[in-house]
């Protein structure tokens, strides 16, 4: 009944690594999804090697947003 309970286990955790090397980069989605509210807060926003300044209406966005342009940088340009 043990090897029955660490076969599961494992089957989780092997599940689980798959599921997380799938995960896209948030420096890889799609860049400056403003979003339908007009919110039109200043966001960073990582596209073409670079990150940019754009206006995020304040819903409905995605990851691929950064308050500032240097938390954009040290996370996306360090992935390249």
């Amino acid at each position: 009944m043990k090897s029955i309970g660490v076969i599961c286990l494992l089957f989780a955790l092997f599940g689980a690594a798959l599921a997380w090397n799938l995960e896209e980069p948030i420096c890889l989605l799609p860049p400056a999804v403003v979003g339908p509210c007009n919110a039109r807060i200043e966001r960073w926003t990582y596209n073409n090697r670079r990150c940019v300044r754009f206006y995020y209406g304040g819903c409905d966005g995605n990851d691929n947003n950064f308050i500032t342009e240097e938390n954009c940088k040290s996370i996306c340009e360090s992935q390249g």
